[in-house]
């Protein structure tokens, strides 16, 4: 029986090679119907599974080349996690870590999260450095975006460029840039015969009157898309942080003080994004935490 999962992920690493294989052999498969992706896992990451009938381009965008990781950052963020947890150390006593069994938190904290909780209760300002510098291709981040999940079976990141291009059609679309697709109703994934991504960004900048990039930071997975580095979760991020904008302006005022928490923050993005959005120098922000002011 180990024959046919190490058989299926020599395919796979094959299929990684040649994308163009792999998306002829999609658009064939999706003559059986759009029911069948989800064994491909494609509905994971592509939120429209017709787009990869139609995408608009005839291979996705390749993900942008892999970043010197910034030492002197990562140290000092690391140096930060490493006091912050002996603060919280010297305050509370510390609790045994919870079994796997009937503890969510346990689990994460033994298996995902294990590598840096180890690094981080050991001081090891170094190592967890270096672990930061990568942790967006680690388990740390499974569950808030994909890390590891697909480093098995690696032909699925090839779906990761196509979705990351979609989730800007469709931010556009939320905003009245472009019109929104209906797969009844028109071509699908046609936007490039009217706009570059060049283009596209730019009215999206005007708009939200900021740039929109996402950080270079952890070493996430993204493409370069009208020379702007995006990850999968980038424009959805702005879309959430727009509509918070908009509710919280229309339901308390733009002026008025206003604390904001967020319960389980991962790793931070909507907050960042709500820091670009509300103004730099009226808010401070944590992963966790957003504060605006007057």
């Amino acid at each position: 029986m180990k024959a046919l999962p190490s058989s299926a992920q020599a395919l796979s690493r094959l299929l990684h090679k040649y994308p163009r294989v792999l998306f002829g052999l999609q658009r064939w498969w999706l003559r059986v119907g759009y029911e069948i992706l989800d064994f491909t896992v494609a509905t994971r990451v592509i939120r429209r599974p017709e787009w990869l009938r139609g995408y608009s381009k005839r291979l996705p965008s390749e993900f942008a080349p892999r970043l010197a990781p910034d030492k002197a950052s990562d140290e000092m963020i690391a140096a930060r996690i490493i006091s912050s947890h002996r603060q919280i150390k010297l305050r509370e006593q510390r609790a045994d870590v919870p079994s796997l069994q009937g503890s969510m938190w346990g689990t994460f904290l033994q298996e995902e999260y294990a590598a840096l909780r180890r690094l981080v209760e050991q001081a090891d300002s170094g190592g967890l450095a270096r672990y930061l510098s990568t942790i967006f291709r680690s388990e740390a981040v499974n569950g808030y975006t994909f890390g590891s999940k697909f480093d098995t079976f690696p032909h699925r990141w090839w779906y990761l460029p196509v979705g990351i291009e979609l989730s800007v059609v469709t931010l556009a679309e939320s905003v009245g840039i472009l019109r929104a697709e209906c797969p009844e109703q028109g071509q699908i994934a046609c936007w490039r015969n009217e706009h570059t991504e060049e283009r596209l960004i730019e009215q999206l900048e005007s708009f939200f009157s900021m740039r929109i990039e996402a950080p270079r930071t952890g070493d996430a997975r993204g493409i370069l898309f009208g020379g702007r580095f995006l990850t999968l979760e980038t424009c959805s991020q702005i879309h959430t942080a727009h509509r918070m904008r908009d509710a919280i302006n229309r339901e308390v005022g733009a002026s008025v003080e206003l604390n904001i928490v967020e319960i389980g923050g991962g790793y931070g993005g909507l907050c960042y994004w709500m820091h670009r959005l509300l103004g730099r120098e009226s808010i401070a922000t944590s992963s966790s935490t957003c504060r605006r002011s007057t």
